[in-house]
Protein backbone atom coordinates (compact mmCIF):
# COMPACT_ATOMS: atom_id res chain seq x y z
CA UNK A 1 0.00 0.00 0.00
CA UNK A 2 1.10 3.28 -0.61
CA UNK A 3 2.25 5.28 2.00
CA UNK A 4 0.16 8.66 1.96
CA UNK A 5 2.94 11.60 2.61
CA UNK A 6 2.72 15.20 3.83
CA UNK A 7 2.07 17.51 0.72
CA UNK A 8 1.36 20.79 2.30
CA UNK A 9 3.69 23.67 2.25
CA UNK A 10 3.17 27.34 3.90
CA UNK A 11 3.48 30.20 2.82
CA UNK A 12 3.08 33.81 3.99
CA UNK A 13 3.76 37.66 3.31
CA UNK A 14 2.31 41.07 3.06
CA UNK A 15 1.18 40.03 -0.52
CA UNK A 16 -0.90 37.20 0.53
CA UNK A 17 -2.25 39.20 2.98
CA UNK A 18 -3.19 41.87 0.31
CA UNK A 19 -4.80 39.19 -2.29
CA UNK A 20 -6.95 37.85 0.55
CA UNK A 21 -8.21 41.01 1.32
CA UNK A 22 -9.25 41.58 -2.35
CA UNK A 23 -11.01 37.78 -2.07
CA UNK A 24 -13.17 39.19 1.03
CA UNK A 25 -14.07 42.60 -0.84
CA UNK A 26 -15.09 41.04 -3.55
CA UNK A 27 -17.40 38.59 -1.72
CA UNK A 28 -19.01 41.75 -0.01
CA UNK A 29 -19.71 43.80 -2.90
CA UNK A 30 -21.39 40.87 -4.95
CA UNK A 31 -23.50 39.74 -1.83
CA UNK A 32 -21.96 36.36 -1.06
CA UNK A 33 -21.63 36.59 2.45
CA UNK A 34 -24.64 37.94 2.74
CA UNK A 35 -26.65 35.49 0.80
CA UNK A 36 -25.21 32.71 2.98
CA UNK A 37 -25.36 33.99 6.50
CA UNK A 38 -21.80 35.47 7.36
CA UNK A 39 -21.03 38.18 9.34
CA UNK A 40 -18.84 40.51 8.43
CA UNK A 41 -16.91 42.85 11.29
CA UNK A 42 -13.99 44.90 11.54
CA UNK A 43 -10.66 42.70 11.96
CA UNK A 44 -10.88 41.39 15.60
CA UNK A 45 -8.14 38.72 16.35
CA UNK A 46 -10.36 37.85 19.59
CA UNK A 47 -13.08 36.90 17.29
CA UNK A 48 -13.48 32.67 17.22
CA UNK A 49 -16.15 32.35 15.28
CA UNK A 50 -16.07 30.30 12.03
CA UNK A 51 -19.49 32.38 11.08
CA UNK A 52 -17.99 35.64 11.29
CA UNK A 53 -15.73 37.16 8.33
CA UNK A 54 -13.04 39.45 9.83
CA UNK A 55 -12.48 42.47 7.29
CA UNK A 56 -9.82 45.11 8.05
CA UNK A 57 -11.22 48.59 8.63
CA UNK A 58 -8.85 50.69 6.49
CA UNK A 59 -9.16 53.62 3.96
CA UNK A 60 -9.92 51.87 0.69
CA UNK A 61 -11.14 55.17 -0.73
CA UNK A 62 -8.20 56.45 -1.02
CA UNK A 63 -7.42 52.97 -3.59
CA UNK A 64 -8.55 54.65 -6.94
CA UNK A 65 -12.23 52.66 -8.37
CA UNK A 66 -10.98 49.87 -5.27
CA UNK A 67 -14.28 48.68 -5.08
CA UNK A 68 -14.68 48.06 -8.91
CA UNK A 69 -11.64 46.37 -9.11
CA UNK A 70 -12.03 44.15 -6.58
CA UNK A 71 -15.75 43.21 -8.20
CA UNK A 72 -14.07 42.27 -11.49
CA UNK A 73 -11.55 39.58 -9.88
CA UNK A 74 -12.56 35.93 -10.58
CA UNK A 75 -12.13 34.47 -6.79
CA UNK A 76 -12.51 31.48 -8.25
CA UNK A 77 -8.49 31.42 -9.18
CA UNK A 78 -6.56 30.89 -7.00
CA UNK A 79 -3.76 33.05 -6.15
CA UNK A 80 -5.57 36.09 -7.20
CA UNK A 81 -5.44 37.18 -10.92
CA UNK A 82 -5.24 41.41 -10.70
CA UNK A 83 -3.65 44.14 -11.70
CA UNK A 84 0.13 44.07 -9.97
CA UNK A 85 -0.29 47.92 -9.17
CA UNK A 86 -3.62 47.34 -7.75
CA UNK A 87 -2.16 44.82 -5.33
CA UNK A 88 0.88 46.86 -5.21
CA UNK A 89 -1.58 49.74 -3.42
CA UNK A 90 -2.94 47.52 -1.12
CA UNK A 91 0.37 46.45 0.38
CA UNK A 92 1.24 49.36 0.88
CA UNK A 93 -1.80 50.15 2.79
CA UNK A 94 -1.32 47.21 4.98
CA UNK A 95 1.99 48.40 5.63
CA UNK A 96 1.04 51.49 6.71
CA UNK A 97 -1.72 50.22 8.89
CA UNK A 98 -2.28 48.96 12.40
CA UNK A 99 -2.82 45.59 11.79
CA UNK A 100 -0.19 43.30 13.78
CA UNK A 101 1.68 40.32 11.84
CA UNK A 102 0.05 37.11 11.48
CA UNK A 103 1.49 34.47 13.77
CA UNK A 104 0.73 30.83 12.50
CA UNK A 105 3.72 28.76 13.26
CA UNK A 106 1.31 27.12 16.15
CA UNK A 107 -1.16 26.18 13.63
CA UNK A 108 1.52 25.03 11.15
CA UNK A 109 2.58 22.77 13.55
CA UNK A 110 -0.16 21.42 14.53
CA UNK A 111 -1.36 20.24 11.04
CA UNK A 112 2.29 19.07 10.03
CA UNK A 113 2.01 16.62 12.61
CA UNK A 114 -1.91 15.71 11.77
CA UNK A 115 -1.74 15.67 8.37
CA UNK A 116 -0.38 12.04 7.29
CA UNK A 117 -3.55 10.67 8.87
CA UNK A 118 -5.94 13.18 8.37
CA UNK A 119 -5.60 12.55 4.47
CA UNK A 120 -5.17 9.00 4.96
CA UNK A 121 -8.48 9.19 6.49
CA UNK A 122 -10.14 10.91 3.85
CA UNK A 123 -8.97 9.06 0.81
CA UNK A 124 -10.60 5.72 2.97
CA UNK A 125 -14.01 7.91 3.05
CA UNK A 126 -13.85 9.12 -0.41
CA UNK A 127 -11.68 6.18 -2.25
CA UNK A 128 -12.17 7.50 -5.65
CA UNK A 129 -10.62 10.48 -4.94
CA UNK A 130 -7.71 8.51 -3.21
CA UNK A 131 -4.16 9.76 -4.17
CA UNK A 132 -5.23 12.38 -6.18
CA UNK A 133 -3.48 15.61 -4.13
CA UNK A 134 -0.35 16.04 -4.93
CA UNK A 135 0.04 19.77 -3.60
CA UNK A 136 -1.73 21.74 -1.07
CA UNK A 137 -0.83 25.25 -0.39
CA UNK A 138 -1.65 26.87 2.67
CA UNK A 139 -1.67 30.93 3.09
CA UNK A 140 -2.25 31.72 6.55
CA UNK A 141 -4.27 34.87 6.96
CA UNK A 142 -5.82 37.46 9.58
CA UNK A 143 -8.75 38.08 7.34
CA UNK A 144 -12.44 36.54 5.94
CA UNK A 145 -14.09 33.45 6.33
CA UNK A 146 -12.31 30.36 8.32
CA UNK A 147 -11.18 29.03 5.15
CA UNK A 148 -11.24 29.91 1.15
CA UNK A 149 -9.77 27.26 -1.14
CA UNK A 150 -10.40 26.50 -5.05
CA UNK A 151 -11.30 23.17 -6.62
CA UNK A 152 -8.34 20.90 -7.00
CA UNK A 153 -6.83 21.56 -10.39
CA UNK A 154 -5.60 18.56 -12.78
CA UNK A 155 -2.50 18.80 -11.60
CA UNK A 156 -3.86 17.87 -8.03
CA UNK A 157 -2.89 21.19 -6.38
CA UNK A 158 -5.19 23.01 -3.67
CA UNK A 159 -4.57 26.41 -2.49
CA UNK A 160 -6.23 27.08 0.74
CA UNK A 161 -6.37 30.12 2.74
CA UNK A 162 -6.57 29.49 6.61
CA UNK A 163 -7.83 32.09 9.44
CA UNK A 164 -5.38 31.46 12.11
CA UNK A 165 -7.85 31.46 14.69
CA UNK A 166 -8.93 28.39 13.40
CA UNK A 167 -7.86 25.09 14.29
CA UNK A 168 -6.74 22.18 11.78
CA UNK A 169 -10.07 20.96 11.09
CA UNK A 170 -10.61 24.19 9.26
CA UNK A 171 -7.70 22.58 7.06
CA UNK A 172 -9.40 18.98 6.71
CA UNK A 173 -12.70 20.69 5.92
CA UNK A 174 -11.44 22.70 3.16
CA UNK A 175 -9.61 19.88 1.69
CA UNK A 176 -13.09 17.54 1.77
CA UNK A 177 -14.80 20.37 0.00
CA UNK A 178 -12.16 21.04 -2.65
CA UNK A 179 -12.38 17.64 -3.33
CA UNK A 180 -15.92 17.26 -3.86
CA UNK A 181 -17.56 20.36 -4.39
CA UNK A 182 -17.23 20.07 -8.49
CA UNK A 183 -18.98 17.12 -8.15
CA UNK A 184 -21.76 18.03 -6.17
CA UNK A 185 -22.50 20.92 -8.33
CA UNK A 186 -21.54 18.82 -11.84
CA UNK A 187 -22.94 15.42 -10.84
CA UNK A 188 -25.79 15.76 -8.19
CA UNK A 189 -26.69 19.43 -9.10
CA UNK A 190 -25.99 20.63 -5.74
CA UNK A 191 -25.99 23.99 -4.66
CA UNK A 192 -22.94 25.73 -2.32
CA UNK A 193 -25.14 24.83 1.00
CA UNK A 194 -25.42 21.32 0.14
CA UNK A 195 -21.36 21.35 -0.70
CA UNK A 196 -20.89 22.30 2.80
CA UNK A 197 -23.67 20.17 4.36
CA UNK A 198 -21.41 17.17 3.05
CA UNK A 199 -18.05 18.13 4.21
CA UNK A 200 -19.70 19.02 7.47
CA UNK A 201 -20.92 15.21 7.51
CA UNK A 202 -18.00 13.57 6.40
CA UNK A 203 -15.88 15.34 8.94
CA UNK A 204 -18.17 14.57 12.16
CA UNK A 205 -19.81 11.53 10.95
CA UNK A 206 -17.33 9.20 9.46
CA UNK A 207 -13.68 7.63 10.37
CA UNK A 208 -12.32 11.21 9.57
CA UNK A 209 -13.40 12.36 12.92
CA UNK A 210 -11.86 10.06 14.71
CA UNK A 211 -8.46 11.27 14.01
CA UNK A 212 -6.49 12.29 17.48
CA UNK A 213 -6.14 15.66 16.12
CA UNK A 214 -9.42 15.95 15.38
CA UNK A 215 -11.46 14.65 18.24
CA UNK A 216 -11.73 17.79 19.64
CA UNK A 217 -13.61 19.63 16.66
CA UNK A 218 -15.71 22.56 18.40
CA UNK A 219 -17.65 24.25 16.05
CA UNK A 220 -18.84 28.20 17.26
CA UNK A 221 -22.13 29.64 16.91
CA UNK A 222 -22.11 33.67 16.58
CA UNK A 223 -23.90 35.56 18.70
CA UNK A 224 -25.93 37.07 16.05
CA UNK A 225 -28.18 39.65 18.08
CA UNK A 226 -25.27 41.41 18.60
CA UNK A 227 -22.59 40.87 15.64
CA UNK A 228 -25.81 41.87 13.07
CA UNK A 229 -26.23 44.94 14.59
CA UNK A 230 -22.13 45.77 14.46
CA UNK A 231 -21.74 44.51 11.00
CA UNK A 232 -25.05 46.18 9.71
CA UNK A 233 -22.91 49.22 10.77
CA UNK A 234 -19.78 48.55 9.88
CA UNK A 235 -20.99 47.49 6.07
CA UNK A 236 -22.73 50.72 6.08
CA UNK A 237 -19.78 52.34 5.99
CA UNK A 238 -19.36 51.11 2.49
CA UNK A 239 -23.09 51.46 1.43
CA UNK A 240 -22.03 53.74 -1.47
CA UNK A 241 -21.00 50.70 -3.37
CA UNK A 242 -23.06 48.01 -1.89
CA UNK A 243 -26.04 49.68 -3.46
CA UNK A 244 -27.50 47.20 -6.66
Amino acid sequence: MKTVMNVSTWEYSIKTEAERLIHCAHQIIVGFYKTNNFIVLPYNPNILNAHVVTFPDLPYTKISRFWEQVKKVDVNILPIQTDPKFIDEIVKMLESSYLPVTKFDNLKDLWQKAEKNILKEIYKVIPNKKGVIKKVTIYPTSFGTSSSFNWINKRGEIIIYIRIDQGIHAIAEAIITALTRKDVYGKLEGVWQESEIITDYLITETSISLCQDLRNLTKFKANCGVSEILSYRFLYNFSFCLIP
